[in-house]
């Protein structure tokens, strides 16, 4: 049974892995730096200008947790209007809108207008500058693309993620780097004798704890079945 989990690729962003957990780069995707996401809100002073940005970016799905990038956001926004700072919160998602089930972007779509945060779509970090505060991304905008420089006075990443190398590399990986199951069984395509859930299992859902919730007893039916003998159950 497969169940690795996913890798965080700090590395992808250039200038992330020297500038995080200082200058206000935070992240909560880091056990490491979590607790400084906490200081950085609480540290915020706003103001005008890019001092007054407080930037929180989604990379590329698929990501762990999809709905934490915002969150984060959120809980900031909060923090920020207790305190009758001047902020500015940006939400810069890789994705072309605020969250890819439509039952669910509609509500989310009124919490960011109702908090008035400036959310900006198609935005995929590329570089951070410390040295200027400066947050780096590419805008795709139909067939083409730009970069866009957005100042900062605190910055959340989250960063791009990937299947772990050691399945990516191994036959039991997909082209995607994620483990090739059958999406109604989760067992392997080509090996019976495997099964996989969670983030590195190339099912086509979120890679949340609720799509694990969903899939345990899925693939534990279905691993006792193949024990037995006895045909597999679709979930």
């Amino acid at each position: 049974m497969v169940a690795t989990g996913l890798k965080l690729c700090w590395e992808r962003i250039k200038g992330l892995p020297e500038a995080l957990g200082s200058g206000g780069v935070c992240s909560n995707y880091s056990k490491h730096h979590a607790s400084y996401t906490w200081e950085s809100i609480q540290s915020f002073q706003g103001g005008s200008g890019g001092a007054g940005h407080a930037v929180f970016t989604c990379a590329p799905m698929p990501i762990k947790c999809p709905g934490a990038p915002q969150k984060i956001a959120y809980l900031a926004d909060e923090v920020f209007k207790r305190k009758r700072l001047s902020a500015r919160v940006i939400y810069a998602t890789a994705t072309p809108g605020i969250f890819g089930v439509p039952v669910y972007a509609a509500p989310l779509r009124e919490v960011v207008a109702r908090k008035g945060i400036d959310a900006r779509y198609n935005h995929v970090l590329t570089e951070v500058r410390p040295a200027s505060s400066e947050a780096v991304f590419r805008v795709s905008e139909g067939d083409s693309s730009r970069e866009e420089v957005i100042p900062y006075g605190l910055l959340h990443v989250t960063p791009p993620m990937a299947a772990p190398d050691v399945v990516a590399s191994s036959p039991l990986a997909a082209e995607s780097g994620f483990v090739e199951v059958d999406k109604h069984t989760l067992q392997h395509v080509r090996f019976a004798n495997v099964f996989s859930l969670g983030d590195v299992s190339g099912m086509p859902n979120s890679k949340t704890a609720a799509a694990v919730r969903g899939q345990a007893p899925v693939l534990v039916a279905n691993l006792l079945a193949l024990l037995d003998g006895q045909p597999l159950a679709a979930a």
